[in-house]
């Protein structure tokens, strides 16, 4: 009889890492060693039937939708930019908390009645789109996936839109926010079709989260 596999948690790197670990050490769940201790992304856990996968942030729904981890954390935004159909996302985690702004050079026109034309340098062209399609106006997307405050002194675009923690990477780059498309945080997203066929491995892990943030939420 063949040994089953771990049930796979994925994890994205940066800001987000520190902050899902604590909340699974909350669940008695943690790695046998920290990511930034060794070059594995495939992490062993204090639970031999649950390992950690650490990803881009980015590619963690492709990920869980395929099956490659049972479940994630995710950004909101994230989720809502790609729309994969084949998630389930039951639970904010209250963590990872941040607003996607739209930001401008300091000298921009604040009395801008309409963006109409308007080059907007963005990771994500699906939402910021769907923001201004709202507002009845068309702008130009300029997809860029790093360095974004960099895009209206290099002439490049006009506004950026990004996410924002406290703005001082914006205000480094004579940037200031202008408008708030949606407020982000992160999201346990879990395949949808695992859920149903693995229930008893994946509920448990799942409904013991979803006590901590209740509890968390209640301090």
């Amino acid at each position: 009889m063949s040994e089953i596999e771990p049930l796979r948690i994925a994890l994205a790197r940066g800001r987000l890492l520190d902050e899902s670990l604590a909340l699974l050490k909350r669940i008695d769940i943690y790695p046998e060693q920290h990511p930034d201790e060794g070059r594995m992304l495939a992490l062993e856990t204090n639970r031999p039937d649950i390992e950690l996968v650490v990803l881009r942030g980015g590619d963690i729904p492709t990920c869980v939708e395929q099956n490659g981890a049972a479940m994630g954390f995710v950004g909101s935004d994230i989720l809502q930019e790609h729309r994969h159909s084949g998630l389930h996302d039951p639970i904010a985690l209250g963590i990872g908390n941040c607003r996607m702004m739209l930001a401008a050079p300091e000298d921009h026109d604040a009395a801008l009645a309409s963006y109409d034309g308007m080059r907007i340098a963005t990771k994500y062209p699906n939402i910021t789109r769907d923001f201004f399609s709202k507002r009845g106006e068309q702008v130009r997307i300029i997809p860029l996936y790093g360095s974004m405050e960099l895009a209206p002194m290099l002439g490049i675009a006009d506004y950026i839109v990004d996410l924002v923690n406290t703005g001082k990477t914006l205000q480094a780059h004579g940037l200031v926010p202008v408008s708030e498309l949606m407020r982000v945080s992160a999201r346990l997203a879990v395949n949808r079709a695992a859920f149903r066929l693995e229930y008893d491995r994946i509920h448990p892990v799942v409904s013991a989260i979803a006590q901590v943030v209740e509890q968390a939420a209640t301090v």
